[in-house]
């Protein structure tokens, strides 16, 4: 007996991309900051070392967080950021940077649905250097949506955080190249994003913004990963699905950078040469993550704050304030889990 239907495992080929082909004229589904560029399977160019340029050094910048107490007006996170510096094939330095961030809702703006959120940093380790202490959000949003946002907020002041370290390391190397994790624009790190332009340039870098794992779908409603690893060529490969609205200018490509790897990867880029995307290669060739350029896995796994250490920081925490008032919030958060131990 036939458990699934042939029509079932062919329709669920096609939403899968696993049979899925690009149409003649593709367009990614518009996103923040970025206007789509036309694409079809004739767009993909082949990357090769032939092409890569020669670089001293890979400056990579990550960072991970950790909530340790939620409630339904406030969030606090533990925060771990880092950077690597790589050269000669070797891992020359790697440092972190930790410290806490408190977000919490501080006022619904009078008439609308819209709602300002605050976030303070509290430094432990080195992390007041490289943030501006205090953050303010404004979000179209009502008040079903203020978990969410404090945790979008909490995101931001990391990235806000990734980025400024990206800035205080880049201003030492030369000829180098800058990788961060994730993309390299969002509406709060404009400005931040436009110093580490010019710096780039007198400094002679090369600024890539490289995601493990993307949400960008086709205006056609295919997943645009899928789609391009369904139908792309067997080589190393990249294909431009955007450009920037803003100044500096960016662009937004996809990219296999290892032939044998399953994965392609957004990268954004400040170079207006798709050909730079070639300088990434000899970096993804490691067997831990082949694909993934190397200095992001080790920056990756020094800034990765581990269950263990969340644990920790969780217990020291609830004896250091009231247990009673720690215990309030967690059940007013955790009301639902009381039914589920009902047998």
């Amino acid at each position: 007996m036939m458990l699934f239907n042939k029509e079932l495992l062919e329709e669920l080929g096609a939403r899968a991309g696993a049979k899925s082909k690009i149409g003649k004229e593709e367009r990614a589904r518009s996103f923040e900051g970025f206007g789509p560029v036309a694409f079809s399977k004739d767009s993909f160019f082949t990357l090769s070392q032939k092409d890569t340029k020669a670089y001293k050094a890979a400056l990579a910048v990550d960072g991970g967080n950790q909530p340790l107490l939620e409630g339904e007006s406030f969030a606090l996170d533990f925060i771990r950021v880092s950077f690597c510096l790589f050269s000669d094939g070797k891992i020359k330095e790697a440092k972190s940077y930790s410290g806490f961030v408190l977000a919490y809702l501080d006022k619904f703006a009078y008439g609308k649905d819209e709602l300002a959120i605050k976030a303070l940093v509290f430094d432990s380790k080195g992390l007041s250097g490289i943030s501006d202490g205090s953050y303010g959000f404004t979000y179209e949003a009502d008040s079903s949506q203020v978990f969410s946002k404090m945790r979008e907020s909490i995101n931001a002041v990391r990235r806000s955080i990734e980025l400024n370290l990206c800035l205080q390391e880049a201003g030492k190397a030369k000829n180098s190249f800058i990788l961060a994790d994730g993309p390299l624009y969002d509406s709060q790190s404009l400005p931040l994003i436009k110093k580490l332009s010019a710096i780039s340039a007198s400094n002679s870098l090369m600024v890539f913004g490289i995601s493990k794992t993307s949400s960008l779908f086709t205006e056609s409603g295919r997943h645009l990963p899928s789609l391009l690893m369904s139908d792309s060529p067997e080589s190393e490969w990249g294909i431009q699905i955007a450009e920037s609205t803003f100044s500096p200018k960016a662009n937004v490509f996809f990219a296999r950078l290892h032939r044998k790897s399953k994965l392609c990867f957004r990268i954004d880029t400040l170079e207006d040469d798709p050909s730079s995307l070639s300088s990434l290669l000899p970096l993804s060739t490691h067997s831990a993550f082949l694909g993934y350029p190397y200095p992001l896995i080790v920056a990756d796994k020094t800034a990765r704050v581990k269950n263990q250490e969340k644990q920790f920081l969780s217990t020291y925490l609830k004896r250091a304030i009231n247990d009673k008032q720690f215990d309030v919030v967690e059940n007013l958060l955790n009301a639902h889990s009381f039914l589920d131990t009902i047998g």
